[in-house]
């Protein structure tokens, strides 16, 4: 209320539009509304799988069993963060596969993580060795 300037009573009574909660969240994985739907295609192996198998994710969601026990899961959703962070919940076991966009910034987000916990000052430098950094090429020789 620290936000209003004042206010007044009036006798026009308030009156709300229709609403339709499942065409506001069309394409949102659980809650989170984002943009146009997107077909997502992401690849569970492990644990992840049994979990993707198991539990309907979203309306649109199809499952597909992979030899060894993994499971491409398919659906049509936007990419919010939402979903990304599901997808990142999964940690290894879980892979987006598509669209593009989506998979740049799944690796971006992953790069992110890796990059904080290099320049942490919590880990010891042995911990580190977990995340190895690429060998960098200078172009001169005995450097």
């Amino acid at each position: 209320l620290d936000r209003f300037a004042s206010l007044s009573l009036t006798e026009t009574p308030f009156q709300p539009e229709p609403f339709n909660l499942d065409g506001y969240l069309d394409g949102a994985l659980r809650t989170m509304r984002g943009g146009p739907k997107q077909r997502v295609v992401i690849r569970f192996d492990g644990y992840a799988a049994s979990l993707a198998r198991e539990r309907s994710w979203h309306p649109s969601q199809r499952v597909e069993e992979l030899p060894g026990g993994g499971a491409i899961v398919r659906l049509e959703a936007s990419l919010t963060e939402e979903l990304r962070h599901w997808i990142l919940g999964f940690g290894r076991y879980a892979v987006a596969l598509e669209p593009e966009e989506l998979v740049a910034q799944i690796a971006e987000e992953a790069q992110t993580i890796v990059d904080s916990l290099r320049s942490s000052d919590a880990l010891e430098s042995t911990q580190l060795l977990l995340f190895p950094q690429p060998e960098r090429k200078t172009g001169r020789t005995g450097l």
